[in-house]
């Protein structure tokens, strides 16, 4: 006999006001499973704070909001579109870093190649003082200081991340605030790649650990 039953539905009305009405309207315009619209919804929320908040618990432990989560869904089942639609303002954030990014990198590549022909400058001033015998501390101190106003190559800022090795995932959440996002319409992408088949090895806090959504096809 078969005890097959199907899957309660999801406590949509345990969320929010504005979130349980986001996640009925994208249920209705898309005909996707609440499960999913509300695991995309949870995904996004997590990410948009994790940064600036945590959370305490009954206890009275503090722990991060960032939230590890996995949708088993078949395909057609709308996770990406769903996906598109509930993070769309996270992925905008990344564009908008993005182009920001590029427009520092010419910047920091015209002020390289300033700050190099004044340094080459310099060391010919050097090396003819040399060649004279004169003195040269004067101009030790001018390099000196010519160096501590070296060019710094702006650093991509980016939220979401499909994969990331363990070097890069370091480098990302260097710095009070931030964080990131390790997202993929397939699990396997995530959980078989990058730095999160080696989270043992970095011996990550809690808070440390980025939050991981993806799809496991069925």
């Amino acid at each position: 006999m078969n005890d097959y039953s199907p899957p309660r539905a999801y406590p949509i009305a345990a969320l929010y006001s504005v979130i349980r009405d986001a996640v009925l309207e994208v249920q209705r315009n898309l005909q996707a499973p609440d499960a999913l619209i509300a695991g995309s919804f949870l995904t996004a929320m997590s990410v948009a704070c994790q940064g600036d908040a945590d959370v305490v618990l009954p206890t009275g432990q503090v722990r991060p909001v960032s939230l590890d989560v996995l949708v088993i869904a078949d395909s057609g089942e709308r996770k990406t579109a769903t996906d598109s639609i509930v993070c769309a303002p996270i992925y905008a954030h990344d564009e908008e870093m993005a182009q920001k990014h590029n427009t520092a990198l010419l910047t920091y590549k015209a002020d390289r190649r300033f700050w190099e022909a004044q340094d080459a400058a310099i060391q010919r001033k050097i090396a003819k003082a040399l060649n004279r015998g004169e003195d040269i501390e004067h101009l030790r101190v001018e390099l000196i200081k010519h160096g501590e106003h070296e060019p710094s190559k702006p650093v991509r800022a980016r939220i979401v991340h499909q994969n990331i090795t363990e070097r890069p995932l370091m480098e990302a959440m260097q710095g009070n605030g931030k964080s990131i996002a390790i997202l993929s319409d397939e699990g396997e992408v995530v959980l078989k790649g990058g730095a999160m088949s080696k989270l043992g090895t970095l011996d990550l806090p809690p808070a440390a650990v980025p939050p991981v959504t993806g799809r496991v096809r069925g």
